[in-house]
């Protein structure tokens, strides 16, 4: 600092940085797309988690043929009684369509016994109209892809960023 015709001036502040505080993101409202894409991903994490569960109760038989046996109470004898339904009705249609995006479960291959494992399955979901509903399309196999194309994911396309 110096003085300067009577008044103090800053000759240097040092090294500057723009530093970006997150304050983008803290007052960002989300619009109705970008809802409607992490309620996809939401609804992927909830077919895994489900798929995942039923396979572990069943070893054997591995990852179910569709996603209806989710929806059906497990008639299993344990000191509980029956069991309620891994998802809940809703995921029983076909097509599968929430949150303005169509899911679709494809078991890729059967598990067979012990030896093989629990098989392995696909979950894709696309908008139900590309841009307007959602500009993401995801592909589970299960590991998560991400493609904001107008196709559907591969396995070559990048897991999405957070």
């Amino acid at each position: 600092m110096h003085l300067e015709n009577d008044e103090w001036r800053i000759d240097d502040f040092g090294p500057w940085a723009k530093n970006d505080l997150g304050l983008g993101k803290l007052l960002h409202q989300p619009n109705e797309m970008e809802k409607n894409e992490a309620a996809a991903r939401e609804t992927i994490t909830m077919l895994e988690r489900a798929l995942n569960q039923y396979a572990s109760r069943f070893p054997g038989m591995g990852y179910p043929f569709d996603l209806r046996i989710l929806t059906t109470p497990v008639e299993e004898e344990n000191i509980y009684g029956a069991q309620e339904p891994l998802l809940d009705d809703s995921f029983a249609a076909e097509p599968l369509i929430k949150n303005g995006y169509i899911f679709q479960y494809l078991l890729t291959s059967a598990g067979s016994g012990y030896q093989r494992g629990w098989g392995s399955y696909e979950i894709t979901a696309i908008p139900v109209e590309f841009s307007k509903t959602g500009s993401r399309n995801y592909l589970a196999n299960p590991n998560l892809h991400v493609t904001a194309q107008n196709r559907p994911a591969t396995v070559e396309d990048p897991a999405p960023e957070d």
